[in-house]
């Protein structure tokens, strides 16, 4: 269970405490609205994920598309110029706690995190060159 699932049982659980006395219609709303709620948070990946460091077993020169093709899957990305071709392979991940879905706190509290790998691979004449990487991670 990470932070957020165990705040937002907590959350549910203060509401329910605070509203009980008054009113038990009122109690079932706010426990169905904050289920309904955990039930939105989640997280989203697209893109195959490439560990950069398996590109030890591409040699420069000798390596084709179609064995860089082979090892890593069909790139995200394909862009040719002249003889220079980019094989560009991007994974990303966004995450959103569920605490930002609660009116007024989740302004406050809850949390967004995006995180993207990009791998560039260069081919001249259809050949392995080179490989640029690009990591960013964000959370708000």
């Amino acid at each position: 269970m990470d932070k957020w699932s165990f705040f937002g049982g907590f959350m549910a659980g203060v509401g329910v405490a605070l509203l009980s006395p008054f009113n038990k219609r009122a109690t079932i709303v706010v426990v169905g609205v904050c289920i309904f709620l955990v039930g939105l948070t989640g997280c989203s990946t697209t893109g195959p994920s490439i560990d950069a460091a398996t590109a030890t077993q591409f040699q420069p020169g000798v390596t084709t598309e179609a064995q860089i093709v082979a090892a890593w899957g069909k790139p995200t990305i394909k862009q040719t110029v002249h003889n220079v071709s980019h094989l560009i392979y991007v994974h990303q991940h966004t995450g959103v706690s569920p605490v930002a879905f609660v009116p007024f706190v989740g302004a406050v509290v809850g949390s967004v995190s995006y995180q993207s790998h990009t791998v560039d691979v260069v081919l001249i004449d259809g050949k392995y060159d080179s490989l640029n990487e690009q990591n960013v991670e964000t959370e708000r």
